[in-house]
């Protein structure tokens, strides 16, 4: 797909609706207040264009500057006092080496204002290599659209529909880099983190585990706030996924930007489809992306975020992870995915009897309708040996 100029933010929305066919008032506003597949694809590839240089360096400050122009178009706030920008200091050095963005939408309810939830995604990518340009449309720009689509709709809803709490909005920085943006960012909140609630944040929301699991999307962090569950169901609902809730120790801890806040224990979910054979490769463009399934994942989003920003209360941490069966169960079907797609992924023998034999001794444990304790730290090595070695 050609990639024309990049445009602003604000040239590209108009557009994009009028494009849709969607229903406007007077003043042009879009009446339907939903992610929309063709916005986020257009996020999708002009965050992964070449032009961006894959977001690093030069191409990352392009990317802010993009970001920054949505959000001011959607009329935010900025986060910082009167800055969209926080700059992310090398503290031993006291240079500056990224920028975090952040946005807000203050709370209607003066009772519940004070609380907030977070939506941060990081923007940054791997840059350019010998000339080579990494994309990085799945990784991470995928996530971006969608945190951007988010945006737009709570900042549309209108006085009758505006969110009870705080929503805050934030764009990472240096996440490939070992999070230091959102760890800089939780050494340096801008409000306090005790009235912090629930931290979401999506990474890869557009492709497929290993490349095969079509329709799987894996929701982890639950086991730390079990009373997120049934509100990730509800919104999960007629969405054309398979939700799959399994502990982020599946994958060894901390992958993403939910890891600082993890270890502050503040309640987190991270959303995502899960490593595919583009990630950190020159071939992860936009062209090759699942625009509906993106489209859906962030629907999901929107409608969690909906009821979670308007619920008296919101679940608690939990010090003591809680694990439903319908975590084995979603391994048990992934792995059998994998098996199915052997020739496809290229296992050999030895992977194939190492999967299927993992494959049985969860039927067994589902037969039986427990997961033991030490079943599943045996499963979470087996799960991460499997990320490692196959995918």
């Amino acid at each position: 797909m050609t990639i024309g100029p990049v445009r602003s933010i604000a040239a590209v929305l108009p557009l994009v609706l009028a494009f849709t066919g969607l229903p406007r008032t007077a003043q042009g506003e879009d009446l339907v207040r939903v992610p929309l597949e063709a916005t986020l694809v257009t996020h999708v590839q002009t965050l992964a264009s070449p032009a961006f240089q894959g977001r690093r360096g030069p191409g990352a400050r392009r990317a802010a500057s993009y970001i920054l122009d949505a959000w001011k178009t959607f009329n935010l706030k900025p986060l910082f006092d009167t800055r969209f920008t926080q700059d992310v200091v090398d503290e031993a050095t006291g240079l500056i080496i990224g920028q975090n963005l952040g946005a807000i939408i203050p709370g209607s309810d003066p009772a519940l204002e004070r609380e907030w939830v977070l939506l941060g995604v990081h923007y940054d990518h791997l840059g350019v290599h010998r000339g080579v340009v990494f994309p990085g449309a799945d990784d991470n720009a995928s996530s971006v659209a969608m945190m951007l689509e988010v945006a737009r709709c709570l900042s549309q809803a209108g006085p009758e529909f505006a969110p009870r709490r705080t929503i805050v909005f934030m764009a990472f920085d240096l996440e490939e880099d070992g999070l230091v943006g959102s760890q800089y960012f939780v050494n340096h909140p801008p409000r306090p983190l005790e009235d912090l609630k629930l931290m979401v944040t999506g990474d890869m929301l557009s492709r497929a585990l290993g490349g095969v699991c079509k329709s799987d999307l894996y929701a982890m962090g639950t086991e730390f706030s079990p009373g997120i569950r049934e509100p990730l169901r509800r919104a999960s609902v007629d969405m054309p996924l398979t939700l799959k809730m399994i502990g982020n120790d599946m994958l060894a801890v901390d992958r993403s930007d939910y890891g600082p806040f993890r270890r502050r224990h503040i309640p987190f979910l991270f959303l995502s489809t899960g490593e595919n054979p583009t990630y950190h490769t020159p071939d992860d463009r936009p062209e090759t992306i699942d625009a509906a399934k993106l489209a859906a994942a962030s629907q999901l989003v929107f409608k969690l975020l909906t009821e979670l920003l308007n619920q008296k209360q919101l679940p608690p941490w939990s010090d003591q992870p809680t694990h439903e069966l319908s975590e084995a169960e979603a391994i048990r079907d992934t792995l059998r995915q994998l098996v199915d797609h052997a020739q496809e992924l290229k296992l050999n023998v030895l992977q194939t009897t190492m999967i299927r034999g993992v494959v049985r001794d969860l039927d067994a444990a589902i037969g039986r309708g427990q997961l033991t304790g030490p079943e599943r730290q045996k499963l979470v090595t087996q799960a991460q040996v499997i990320l490692y070695s196959i995918l």
